[in-house]
């Protein structure tokens, strides 16, 4: 056996594709557990209580185990040390170990961690496995091209040559594209007669230009991409009424931006003859531009294939030629041999992270220390507009930081590893954790016609998409409007109102701003819908009611409307009903109010009164969010409609403040007093005291029993 010091002096002396002997027999080890050979060994600990699979030993006790005779630990130690160098550490705190015993659906690999560095381990496909535990991997860390990316241009027959500088790693990328292609229903499901207006025909590449689309459907790529922050010195490159003639007539490729032309040549690569471009397509300065962005939805729910440029922060930088491996994903070969003398091919690297799967939800304390800050989140799905181009796409074409990563309608499959997302029959509240695509189309599918579960899936649309941010305030409706429209398309029953449904516009008017996500509250900016809109925040918005629906033991609960519906008036701009609205919007509701007082000091906001009642006493429980940020300490007189009664079964509730009645309210500050007209300023939830013996605990009623009619603008 070589000793640990002996083993750490031979790689740091040698190079990494050097052969490693060392005899793995199975020992009794009570530091690994023989955690390589056995996916099922018991646990040392649980620091975790909701993920009792992740498992913290001492570094030290590895070293330990390892001069004692472990040749698992050995073995781990000497990788851990190649990867991460945890003996750097070791005048701050013990270093912490753990191991991660979940499977995931047709593989098993194990992933160790030094504090947030996470090393995973994995055999080539087809290769055979030393550790039962080890699952198969691919190594990522070369380029996709391989030869110049100029290459593209310097041939006068780029489609035979074109093969010749795509690598194994795009290959494979593009089987996984064919099999989707050939194998999957639900990702085949396109108009056979939709075509975009405009797209660039890239059939030549020495002739690239703008086309009216064939009258006859033909397979496309689309780009998802970040504009970039343009500047007088550096005009953007876009399709204008000036320029039109010359782009129909010719683009020379090196004038675009590099990510359009990195998008090109992999759409080139993939034997496409047409890209869509929304800044190459679409005439910016013309009324073309409204009739183009009502048909968004469509272009990006028909295409062949989406490319994602998600490693870069804007389109003047390329996302795939100038792409740099992360030094921590490249792959650190060992071989090592059985105590019988067979070999094996053993490969190490830094765990790649997965941002595609989690998104904005990613928990950065597991990869803080193995990704960089650019790796982390990622810059395009942040963007607005780029949450339906995602959801919409049959299939997507991700270019990670890390790997190209495939999600379509049926399955995700990412390059690092030969996985997929289990497809198993799910209950209609299903995982946050569900990949987005999939489970935007599994919901969609499990709604059926249902009116009320289509409104639930599309609040649940509204939390994650509220979260993103935009460049103009007035794409808050367009940008989400594919999606919307894929609902109706489903449901045409469902009328669409300034963001909402008709058929539940009481539910969907008690939205909630949250202040602990990213995008704060602020003032409204350039009007883009009624103040009873979500739409009209520039904040992430959830529904509370919505969000309870899901847990279990709130299974007992009666909701009552107590709000009618008189008229509802508003205009879309144009005539498409999922954009831009026309100002002057309202709704008119008859209902109960109450006088509320709303206090404001110090950043804390709080209602301190309602309908003379002292919310201070005892058995009032209150919840006040106002819709925009408070510029200074203040009192505010408002009126409370009442709007929803949730009644909680009290032997089913947990939490007491979930027991009898919760009144679910708008609040409304009046804009002029002889036409009723209010404005809505924020959301309250309060619940009525109750004493001992289940009654209510104040002397008289909080709201007036004549109900008001009241005009929302």
């Amino acid at each position: 056996m070589l000793s640990l010091a002996r083993l750490q002096q031979y790689f740091s002396s040698r190079p990494v594709e050097e052969v490693c002997p060392a005899l793995f027999e199975r020992p009794n080890c009570d530091v690994c557990f023989n955690v390589c050979f056995n996916p099922d060994a018991p646990r040392k600990f649980e620091i975790l209580p909701k993920s009792p699979c992740l498992n913290p030993i001492l570094y030290e006790d590895i070293q330990k185990a390892a001069a004692a005779g472990c040749s698992v630990c050995e073995f781990l130690a000497t990788a851990l040390n190649r990867i991460s160098s945890p003996h750097k550490h070791e005048d701050k705190e013990p270093a912490k170990l753990w191991w991660d015993t979940s499977v995931h659906d047709n593989f098993r690999r194990r992933t160790w961690f030094f504090r947030a560095t996470m090393v995973e381990f994995f055999t080539l496909p087809g290769a055979p496995r030393p550790f039962p535990t080890f699952g198969v991997g691919r190594d990522i860390s070369g380029p996709i091209f391989t030869g110049p990316s100029q290459a593209v241009l310097n041939t006068n027959n780029p489609r035979g040559e074109l093969p010749q500088i795509v690598n194994e790693r795009f290959l494979h990328i593009k089987q996984m594209i064919q099999y989707c292609i050939k194998n999957h229903s639900k990702c085949n499901q396109i108009s056979p007669s939709f075509m975009p207006t405009r797209l660039l025909n890239i059939a030549d590449a020495s002739k690239i230009y703008l086309q009216v689309a064939p009258a006859k459907a033909c397979p496309y790529t689309c780009l998802s991409h970040r504009w970039a922050n343009w500047d007088l010195t550096s005009p953007p490159v876009i399709l204008t009424k000036g320029n039109y003639d010359s782009f129909t007539n010719h683009i020379p490729l090196e004038s675009l931006p590099a990510t359009f032309q990195d998008a090109i040549k992999v759409s080139m690569v993939l034997n496409f003859e047409y890209v869509w471009i929304d800044s190459l397509c679409i005439i910016q300065d013309d009324e073309d531009k409204s009739l183009e962005i009502s048909q968004m939805g469509s272009v990006y729910s028909n295409a062949s294939l989406t490319i994602a440029a998600n490693n870069v922060r804007d389109n003047r930088l390329p996302f795939v030629t100038g792409r740099e491996t992360h030094p921590s994903r490249e792959a650190h070969r060992f071989s090592v041999s059985d105590n019988q003398g067979r070999s094996y091919e053993v490969y190490a690297r830094g765990t790649v992270p997965h941002s595609h799967w989690w998104g904005k939800c990613h928990p950065e304390w597991l990869v803080r220390d193995t990704q960089s800050r650019e790796e982390r989140t990622s810059t395009l799905f942040e963007r607005g507009w780029v949450f339906q181009e995602r959801l919409l796409s049959p299939r997507v074409l991700n270019f990670e930081q890390s790997e190209l990563v495939i999600e379509c309608r049926e399955n995700t499959a990412c390059e690092c590893r030969q996985t997929s997302h289990l497809e198993i029959s799910m209950p209609f509240e299903i995982s946050d954790c569900m990949h987005p695509k999939e489970k935007f189309i599994y919901l969609l599918d499990a709604c059926g016609c249902d009116e009320k579960k289509f409104s639930i899936v599309w609040r649940k649309i509204l939390f994650d998409y509220s979260q993103l941010s935009l460049t103009m305030g007035t794409d808050k409706l367009p940008a989400v409007s594919g999606i919307a429209q894929e609902i109706h398309r489903r449901c045409p029953e469902m009328k669409y109102v300034a963001g909402m449904w008709q058929h539940s516009i009481l539910e969907d008017l008690l939205w909630h701003v949250s202040r602990e996500l990213e995008i704060l509250p602020g003032e409204r900016s350039q009007w883009r819908a009624p103040t009873w809109s979500w739409a009209s925040c520039d904040a992430s918005v959830f529904w509370l009611h919505t969000q309870l629906e899901g847990e279990p033991y709130l299974a007992h609960y009666v909701e009552s409307l107590r709000a009618r519906v008189l008229e509802i008036f508003c205009q879309p701009k144009t005539s498409y009903e999922f954009g831009e609205i026309q100002q002057g919007a309202y709704i008119y509701l008859e209902a109960q109010v109450a006088p509320v007082t709303v206090l404001i000091s110090n950043g804390k906001t709080t209602c301190t009164e309602i309908a003379g009642y002292d919310t201070d006493q005892k058995g009032f429980s209150v919840q006040v969010s106002l819709d925009r940020k408070s510029t200074g300490d203040c009192e505010l007189k408002l009126q409370c409609l009442r709007v929803l009664t949730v009644r909680y079964d009290e032997s089913e509730a947990k939490d007491q403040l979930l027991t009898g009645f919760i009144e679910n309210c708008l609040l409304l500050r009046s804009v002029d007093i002889t036409s009723q007209a209010y404005e809505r300023v924020g959301e309250l939830r309060f619940r009525i005291p109750i004493d001992d013996k289940r009654t209510v605990a104040i002397p008289g009623p909080v709201f007036n029993e004549a109900s008001q009619k009241l005009r929302i603008i």
